[in-house]
């Protein structure tokens, strides 16, 4: 991604409802899965890989007993260190700058999209992943969907269940949870597939594309939170703009 896109989301990361829902989602299956691995929820490593511009990094700081950032953009990991993190790599995910088998959790969060060798970076985090340790990753979905955002993002490809499903399972990964995410917006994005390059194209132009009225971020939000909480009370939702996976290793 750009340097401006970087400054979007820097500036729009803790009060966009988008960003906002999804980090709030992620907290609350990180709490889910250091409850079932151990009683201490310090005793655990998580390594962030696309970490961006730190926001994850920052809300994970001492909570657990290492936290580690990885980002192929310099750019991004200039933004994370104004947040205050500075436990971070700039690589790239096909090939990680981390010891075998040293990790519990690893996130990859709206990344697998971006990597031309998908398969490769599962099979790496496979490497770094202890036994039994949990990946984490969120992706867009559905090949229909694709429009000159994905192309603004610098997007590879969109997800179907099956995509996701087949590569995790031939790097030898359990799948524990696999729903869909952002119901509530599936059918007016699906209904907009015609006009969305126009509409985005205006909003890419203008630098505004995370900006909303308040009183929308504040329902969008809301909306997203009652879906969070579907998901961890165990619905898997059957449709979405974006696939939320728990992973583990066999």
């Amino acid at each position: 991604m750009d340097v401006e896109e970087y400054r979007a989301m820097y500036v729009a990361e803790k009060t966009n409802w988008w960003f906002v829902g999804k980090s709030d989602l992620i907290k609350i299956i990180l709490r889910s899965i250091v409850k079932s691995k151990i009683k201490d929820t310090k005793i655990i490593s998580i390594l962030d890989v696309g970490c961006g511009t730190g926001t994850r990094l920052e809300e994970m700081s001492g909570k657990y007993e290492d936290v580690i950032g990885i980002d192929i953009s310099h750019d991004a990991l200039r933004y994370a260190r104004m947040r205050g993190c500075f436990n971070m790599i700039c690589a790239n995910a096909q090939s990680l700058p981390i010891k075998t088998e040293s990790l519990d959790v690893v996130l990859l969060l709206d990344v697998l999209e971006h990597i031309e060798e998908d398969y490769t970076a599962i099979k790496e985090v496979y490497r770094v992943l202890r036994e039994d340790g949990f990946l984490i990753i969120t992706v867009p979905a559905h090949k229909f969907l694709w429009s000159l955002h994905d192309k603004y993002l610098h997007h590879k490809r969109r997800y179907n269940k099956d995509d996701l499903c087949y590569i995790l399972e031939k790097n030898k990964f359990e799948i524990k949870r696999l729903t869909y995410w952002n119901m509530f917006m599936f059918f007016p994005v699906t209904l907009m597939v015609p006009f969305r390059n126009v509409v985005e194209f205006m909003s890419i132009r203008k630098k505004r594309r995370y900006l909303l009225p308040d009183l929308l971020n504040s329902i969008l939000l809301s909306v997203l939170r009652i879906e969070n909480k579907k998901i961890v009370m165990g619905n898997n939702l059957p449709f979405g703009t974006s696939i939320v996976c728990i992973a583990k290793k066999l």
